[in-house]
């Protein structure tokens, strides 16, 4: 009855929905006999009709096997078509590195460039986020981000006014507030789909329900988010891999020119790290001055000096100065530098450092008068002392 080149448009629709053929939907006789049709390819949804009409099917008692095989038959064409779409849905699964977010890293700072398919707005505020967890690197699982959540949140509003323009009294701001606000609320709930930022979505998300990653993934779905690379990235920037299920793992490294993608993406972003790290050293290196001698040196001119006007002899008495390591001076220079600088930047300068902490004992040993520890939110910095809050002993 219908062409190949035929297409439903909705007036038609509703024509045939409200048309009767001897009292009988036409529209509900066309479903029948496209159902009929044993050989159809037929999508899911009619698939999933097809069986929700065997089962309220008239069950006869004389015949029991009929109803039984039309329902085992209808729930087989479902299920297969269900694997069908799977393993479509699979080999379509490619990664390309135009997918993926790789970490650049150029004169000593890393950059983040966002694949296409987000919005301007999106993009920026996607981009910020992503840095912002990679760089504050201090969340190791999910226990320590819900019982910090505020916190943390308040640290990302206060990125977000730094590095994004007209954040303050933007709606973006006011968004995040009353998502702030929503964990104190007795009545809970939190409007998230009132923005049609997908990004600030996916983060209501993940602050609200994100204690568990397949259900992470299936609210965001819920919430109608189209671009799987925003709440994916967003997991991974704050847990990595880790705590990534088996099986969603191997849905995308089952495919040999997706571990080949993710390999050669890894091998890039740890190459440029490296090298980007030995230059600064040996750029480090070559710029120590040994400063003990000169110290020593001065002192004894200074007691000499005194000396000569009191017309005494004075024994030189040489002046306790803490030695800096090499470690030390790599991170006075660092500081010196960038005046401020995050802890957690600094502890990637040695093995030794296993913890922020580490770094922080360092420069309260060696370079306490020199660079004082300050905390903004729940992230540590080392910042350069001005000379005039020089202490001196």
């Amino acid at each position: 009855m219908l062409g190949s080149n035929f297409s439903f448009t909705s007036e038609l629709m509703n024509t045939l929905k409200q048309s009767k053929v001897f009292g009988i939907s036409a529209f509900n006789l066309l479903i029948e006999g496209l159902l009929m049709t044993s050989k159809a390819e037929l999508p899911l949804s009619l698939k999933l009709e097809k069986l929700k009409r065997a089962i309220n099917s008239k069950f006869n008692s004389k015949y029991p096997s009929n109803y039984i095989e039309r329902v085992n038959n209808a729930f087989s064409d479902v299920r297969n078509k269900i694997d069908d779409e799977i393993y479509l849905s699979r080999k379509n699964n490619k990664l390309t590195s135009d997918s993926l977010v790789i970490p650049h890293f150029v004169n000593d700072k890393m950059e983040l460039i966002i694949p296409e398919g987000l919005l301007e707005n999106e993009k920026k505020y996607l981009l910020q986020c992503l840095k912002f967890f990679i760089e504050t690197d201090n969340i190791p699982d999910l226990e320590t981000f819900f019982t910090n959540r505020k916190n943390i949140l308040i640290d990302l509003a206060k990125h977000f006014k730094d590095t994004i323009d007209n954040f303050d009294g933007s709606k973006e701001r006011e968004y995040l507030v009353d998502l702030l606000k929503s964990f104190d609320s007795l009545r809970g709930g939190f409007d998230i789909s009132r923005t049609s930022n997908e990004v600030l979505k996916s983060i209501a998300v993940l602050f609200t329900s994100g204690r568990d990653l397949l259900r992470f993934i299936e609210n965001n779905e819920r919430e109608e988010i189209q671009n799987s690379l925003i709440y994916y990235t967003l997991w991974g920037s704050i847990y990595g891999a880790a705590i990534l299920p088996k099986t969603l793992t191997e849905s995308i490294t089952e495919d040999k020119s997706n571990v080949k993608t993710l390999i050669s993406a890894y091998s890039k972003t740890f190459g440029e790290y490296q090298n980007n790290k030995t230059e600064r050293r040996i750029e480090t290196e070559s710029s120590i001055i040994t400063i003990e001698p000169e110290k020593k040196e001065q002192v004894q001119e200074d007691l000499k000096v005194s000396s000569t006007e009191s017309n005494t002899v004075n024994e030189p008495t040489e002046k306790y100065i803490p030695s800096i390591s090499i470690l030390g001076s790599q991170i006075l220079e660092q500081v010196e530098m960038k005046k401020k600088i995050k802890l957690a930047d600094l502890k990637s300068f040695s093995k030794s450092f296993k913890t922020n902490g580490d770094v922080e004992n360092l420069i309260n040993s060696q370079l306490q008068d020199r660079i004082k520890v300050t905390k903004k939110g729940s992230t540590m910095y080392a910042e350069l002392i001005n000379n005039d809050q020089l202490k001196f002993y």
